[in-house]
């Protein structure tokens, strides 16, 4: 008798509240800090424009231009990559989990096991992907980013950051960190280095954190820090809590309350001088300040070929049951001359 399995495929607007919530699996996500856009579609572009005005004298002249109008267009391009587990289900029947298997040797399917490694596989990704979502890198950035010539003003990178993101792991879309410092989106402009502003880092302990917390307070523009609209936000280091605690609570001149906590739970909120600070996956030393919803995230999730999770068998009468998870979606940020980064 042929035994037959029946192949799992969620695709489309049943796919999107799940790949939702393993995308936004992060504070900053979760908070409203980042974007996130369920539905930009692969090749959208996007005009992001600055404009000067000049007052003057009324003469009953002829009109002049004094205006500068400028206009950037940015692309999305998805990078789309699959995450993969294979499971060998008879290793299951000496197992708790052949309690849903039936009686016989042909029973070998464990529903439970299927659930339980699908949220253990999910969470995995939700990891992976929050940790790349502010640190990873693809290696063509990389190489980029290493050509640039390193200075110590503003609109040069620091051979500080360039040795930082050598150092960061290779990966399949560029985070948080690498585009803020290399901007590769530009559909109307060359790849080149981002227009942040660079707040020169160093190594942030308990001692100094509340002056290198200063340093990028007072960077961030005027304008932007009074717009309560897009409030702004500090994403930081998930170890800068710990050494924030540790300085709170300091002996001396020195103990001042610098960073207001909201309670003595761990996963108590932060900020500082008014301004929320959000624990990401950010390299060591690094910071960035900006408005909510500057960076983001773009997924076209109820694109059925572009996001699907599957559940099947593999072939050939084989007792290993695969999971599948593709994606497809890219980072993005916005008016970038407005964002303040620290370690840059």
């Amino acid at each position: 008798m042929a035994l037959s399995y029946s192949k799992v495929v969620i695709r489309g607007e049943q796919l999107l509240p799940f790949q939702t919530l393993l995308l936004t699996k992060d504070s900053s996500v979760a908070d409203g800090y980042v974007a996130f856009e369920p539905g930009a579609k692969e090749g959208s572009v996007w005009t992001e424009t600055s404009q000067t005005v000049t007052e003057k004298a009324y003469t009953g002249d002829a009109v002049s231009d004094d205006t500068s109008l400028a206009m950037v267009d940015n692309k999305i391009v998805y990078a789309k990559t699959v995450f993969e587990q294979i499971i060998k289900q008879t290793s299951l029947t000496n197992s708790i989990f052949s309690e849903d298997m039936g009686v016989g040797a042909e029973k070998v399917r464990s529903k439970t096991f299927e659930d339980l490694a699908t949220k253990s596989f999910s969470g995995a990704i939700a990891n992976q992907q929050m940790i790349n979502r502010w640190q990873g890198v693809t290696a063509a950035t990389k190489a980029a980013i290493a050509a640039l010539t390193p200075g110590a003003g503003q609109g040069s990178i620091t051979a500080a950051a360039q040795t930082k993101v050598a150092a960061l792991p290779v990966a399949l879309r560029d985070g948080f960190y690498a585009a803020m410092i290399y901007n590769n989106w530009r559909a109307s402009a060359t790849a080149s280095l981002g227009e942040y502003i660079k707040v020169v880092g160093t190594t942030i302990t308990a001692a100094n954190i509340a002056a290198e917390y200063a340093k990028v307070f007072a960077a961030i523009p005027a304008d932007v820090l009074s717009n309560t609209d897009t409030p702004v936000v500090i994403e930081a280091p998930l170890a800068h809590r710990q050494l924030m605690r540790t300085a709170n609570n300091s002996v001396g001149a020195a103990s001042n309350q610098n960073f207001l906590f909201e309670g003595d739970a761990v996963d108590s909120r932060c900020s500082y001088n008014g301004v929320p600070v959000s624990f990401v996956n950010l390299p060591t030393d690094v910071m960035i300040a900006h408005p909510a919803k500057a960076l983001g995230i773009n997924a076209d999730a109820v694109n059925e070929d572009a996001n699907f999770m599957e559940i099947g068998q593999q072939a050939n009468g084989s007792d290993h049951v695969y999971f599948k998870n593709v994606y497809s979606y890219a980072h993005f940020i916005q008016n970038q001359a407005r964002n303040v980064l620290y370690g840059g």
